[in-house]
């Protein structure tokens, strides 16, 4: 790697000195866990109670043992990634659906080097998971310059990482939910060429999702600005020009609930 790819890695890669913040939410978000385990648990106890005096065969009542997307796994950058800048904050963080969630998101994550790579060791290490996110790319065109790579080469090795870790999703019977490049045209490595292989990616990984039956979050959509310059995140959900601030991570959180929710009733 070169000096300068090295330094601008450096640049987006996260620091870890917001760990107590982390520590906090994440001790919450054990809470609502613990809670949600307590209520499945009296319902299935409650269950075994009416179908033990509902008299065997004759009883209605229906146990219900696998909730499609419960267990699941994260592959990603910092955008996922549990240890954030100070000031941002993580989606991961406020997700209450999965009753497993391993993170495995790293800061400064390329697509290509990185998550598809270690994509294999990390679903070997959730080995009862039915699911994944994906998210990524961002690091791939912040480190990207078309003087050396073709902006159409760079797409093709960015879907090429995304078709490597579908088909290794697809042989372990993993469902994929795909979050897409967040809005960051406020950040200072941000050009208009990054921005149309930004666009061209998105919509390439929406096409893709479609058409592999995979779960689609906009994330772009639902978090860039609405006045001004649409390629930056919006003021109120902007922690520094890449990541956001707690209430974007809670929004896209709310919004991967939703994917997920709206693919077990499609089931």
């Amino acid at each position: 790697m070169s000096a300068g790819r090295a330094f601008i890695r450096y640049l987006t890669q996260t620091s870890h000195a917001d760990v107590p913040r982390r520590r906090r939410s994440q001790a919450l978000h054990n809470q609502d866990k613990l809670l949600q385990l307590t209520r499945r648990i009296a319902v299935l106890l409650t269950a075994v109670m009416l179908t033990a005096c509902g008299g065997g065969s004759g009883s209605n009542v229906t146990l219900q043992t696998v909730v499609p997307l419960s267990e699941l796994f994260i592959v990603g950058d910092s955008i996922s990634a549990y240890e954030a800048d100070p000031g941002s904050y993580e989606y991961s963080n406020y997700l209450l659906l999965p009753d497993v969630l391993d993170n495995y998101a790293v800061p400064g994550a390329l697509l290509v080097d990185d998550i598809a790579a270690g994509f294999n060791d990390y679903a070997d290490q959730s080995p009862r998971a039915d699911g994944v996110i994906i998210q990524g790319g961002v690091n791939d065109l912040i480190q990207w310059y078309s003087s050396s790579v073709s902006q159409a080469d760079q797409l093709a090795a960015m879907q090429a990482a995304i078709t490597t870790m579908s088909s290794a999703a697809n042989s372990r019977g993993l469902t994929v939910i795909y979050i897409n490049i967040l809005p960051w045209g406020g950040f200072f490595l941000w050009t208009e060429q990054r921005q149309a292989l930004t666009e061209d990616y998105n919509a390439w990984l929406a096409s893709y999702a479609a058409q592999t039956g995979a779960v689609y979050v906009d994330a772009y959509s639902l978090l860039r600005a609405t006045g001004g310059n649409t390629t930056h995140l919006a003021a109120g959900f902007d922690a520094d020009t890449l990541h956001t601030n707690e209430l974007g991570a809670q929004t896209l959180a709310a919004e991967v609930e939703a994917a997920i929710i709206a693919y077990r009733e499609s089931l």
